[in-house]
């Protein structure tokens, strides 16, 4: 539906999905250790490099989308750019 790429949202859902049925196993005594408690969670370090988009990409951006998401895609972008 979305291709092939997941991203680390999606990963870390999967990894609860998958912790679930363990858990509940070992509180009922069929396993003694959930091996989904030893992964360590999913990191996306590629969101560390992003960027925010230039003036220019924002304006083309901007004026491809329809009426509705032109205020959603400029207060992200202002947000994202903002100091925090």
């Amino acid at each position: 539906m979305f291709g092939t790429e997941t991203g680390v949202v999606e990963r870390q859902a999967g990894g609860k999905v998958l912790s679930a049925p363990f858990s509940a196993a070992q509180r009922l005594g069929y396993i003694v250790t959930n091996p989904r408690a030893t992964v360590e969670p999913f990191r996306d370090h590629a969101d560390a490099a992003r960027d925010t988009f230039t003036p220019e990409q924002l304006s083309r951006l901007v004026n491809a989308a329809e009426d509705e998401w032109k205020g959603v895609i400029l207060c992200g972008y202002f947000h994202r750019s903002s100091p925090a």
